[in-house]
């Protein structure tokens, strides 16, 4: 009798493992919820002659928006998988609907990143923070 309640179980335990791997938990869809940021749009570009132009265009929500923060690391890519940073830049604005923009000259033509947090504060006190990576190449 516990020979067949341990099959049983082993069995059991063997199905909910299958099941768990051919249906993983998919994340789409599913998309942050800010407690100040109504929108944040990010874009990064390098130009033929080595201009690198970082923007971001972002609106707060009202009665709630107190402040905004942007950091931007530049890095370049060197021997396919490393990367070292070229060039940094930081802003505050206290607008509710704000735009960030740079522009960073490079020195060599390769693969650029640009790393980016963005922190929008609030009355209540919460910060949200949208951190991220956008790659492009000359």
């Amino acid at each position: 009798m516990k020979k067949r309640i341990a099959l049983l179980l082993s069995v059991v335990m063997a199905i909910s493992m299958l099941i768990a791997s051919v249906f993983p938990a998919s994340a789409s869809g599913i998309e942050p919820r800010y407690t100040n940021t109504s929108t944040a749009t990010v874009a990064f570009s390098i130009t033929s002659s080595g201009a690198a132009h970082f923007s971001v265009d972002y609106t707060g929500k009202a009665n709630i928006f107190t402040e905004a923060r942007l950091t931007v690391e530049i890095e370049k890519q060197f021997l396919w998988f490393f990367w070292t940073e070229v060039d940094s830049w930081s802003a505050t604005c206290y607008e509710r609907a704000g735009f960030f923009t740079h522009t960073f000259y490079l020195n060599e033509s390769g693969t650029y990143r640009a790393n980016y947090r963005i922190e929008i504060y609030g009355t209540s006190g919460d910060v949200d923070v949208i951190e991220n990576t956008q790659e492009d190449s000359y």
